[in-house]
């Protein structure tokens, strides 16, 4: 039986290739959901980076949830371009993506 979970994520490149290695190993592990949030980088690239992830892994396609766009307690966001690249995967600069399966302020 796998185990069923949610990941929550502010996705830069490290969290992408989770994202895409929890969806490949459908035999121990079933993802149910994708939210994103602000933190690497700004909301919308967290979004389209989660959604390029779920791309790459080739398979089914949990929903992906956006979630706040700034911290909860502070306005001021942090963005890590130093470590991640301008795009947020390391300056792969990957073709835009289907948002067919985002959903926007749904309850999980």
């Amino acid at each position: 039986m796998s185990r069923r979970f949610i990941i929550d994520t502010d996705t830069g490149s490290d969290d992408a290739w989770a994202i895409v290695e929890a969806l490949c190993a459908e035999d121990i592990a079933r993802v149910e959901a994708i939210t994103t949030v602000c933190g690497n980088f700004p909301l919308d690239l967290c979004t389209k980076n989660a959604l390029l992830a779920e791309d790459a892994a080739g398979g089914y396609l949990p929903p992906v949830y956006r979630g706040v766009e700034h911290p909860l307690l502070s306005q001021k966001s942090f963005a890590a371009y130093h470590v991640h690249g301008e795009d947020g995967l390391g300056g792969l600069n990957l073709p835009a993506v289907s948002y067919t399966h985002l959903r926007a302020h749904e309850t999980c």
